[in-house]
C-alpha cells in the first residue's frame, strides 16, 4: 500500500514536471514568435532596400546614359563583395545589354556584360580626362564641330579651317586635338543617347531575394 502511494506520488511529480516543461515551451514560443516575425520583416525590408534602386531600371525606355550608371553601380557592388568578408555567400551581379547598331571605334560589339561595357567606359573616360580637350562640355562641342567636316582615315581635308575654329571657338590648342579621339568620344555620346528596354530581371537562387542579373536590349 505504501509502495503504491509512493509510485502514485512519483507519477504525479513526473506529470507535473512534464506540464511545467510544456508550459515553459509554450510560453517561449509565444514570446519568440513576434521576435521571429520582426526579424523576418527586417530581412524583407533589407531586400527591398537593396533591390529598389535596380528595379527603377525596369522600364520600356532606358537611356544608354542610365545603363552606364547602372553598370558602374553593379561593378562597385561586385568589387565590394569580393573584398569584404561579411558579404560571403552573396552572388555577384550581372548585366547583359544588346545593341543593334555597334560603333566603329568603341562600343563595337552587339552584346555587353558589365566587364565589357566597363572597358568601353574607361576608353571614353581616358579621353574625357585628357586636359587637352578642355573637359566634357568642350568635348561635346568638339564632337558637334567635327561632324561638320569630311573625315577620311582619321584626317580632315580642310584641317586648317578646323584648327582655326577649334582655337577661336573653343580656345583649345588644335595641335593637341586627335581626330580619332573625338570620333571615339562621339560614339560614347551616341551610346548614351540610345534608348533601351528592360527585358529580364533575375534573383539570387540561394533564396536571399536579391537581384543578381538584369538584361536590356536596344529599342
Amino acid at each position: 500500500m505504501e509502495n503504491a502511494s509512493k509510485a502514485l506520488m512519483m507519477a504525479a511529480g513526473i506529470l507535473i514536471t512534464i506540464l511545467v516543461i510544456g508550459a515553459a515551451i509554450f510560453m517561449y514560443r509565444q514570446i519568440t514568435a513576434p521576435e521571429k516575425e520582426k526579424v523576418e520583416e527586417t530581412r524583407i525590408a533589407q531586400i527591398q532596400e537593396f533591390n529598389n534602386p535596380y528595379l527603377s531600371y525596369e522600364k520600356t525606355k532606358v537611356h544608354g546614359s542610365e545603363l552606364l550608371s547602372l553598370v558602374n553601380k553593379m561593378r562597385d557592388y561586385n568589387t565590394k563583395i569580393d573584398k569584404i568578408e561579411k558579404y560571403d555567400g552573396y552572388m555577384p551581379m550581372e548585366n547583359t545589354i544588346k545593341v543593334k547598331t555597334p560603333g566603329k571605334y568603341i562600343f563595337t560589339s552587339t552584346s555587353y556584360t558589365i566587364e565589357k561595357l566597363s572597358q568601353e567606359i574607361e576608353k571614353a573616360k581616358t579621353i574625357q580626362d585628357n586636359k587637352n580637350y578642355g573637359g566634357e562640355q568642350k568635348l561635346d562641342r568638339l564632337v558637334g564641330l567635327i561632324g561638320e567636316y569630311s573625315i577620311v582615315n582619321g584626317n580632315i581635308s580642310t584641317r586648317d579651317k578646323f584648327d582655326k575654329e577649334v582655337k577661336e571657338k573653343l580656345g583649345l590648342d588644335p595641335t593637341k586635338i586627335t581626330v580619332l579621339d573625338i570620333q571615339k568620344y562621339a560614339e560614347y555620346i551616341e551610346f548614351k543617347r540610345k534608348t533601351f528596354k528592360h527585358t529580364k530581371t533575375e534573383y539570387d537562387t540561394n533564396g536571399n531575394g536579391r537581384i543578381t542579373k538584369m538584361s536590356f536590349e536596344e529599342r
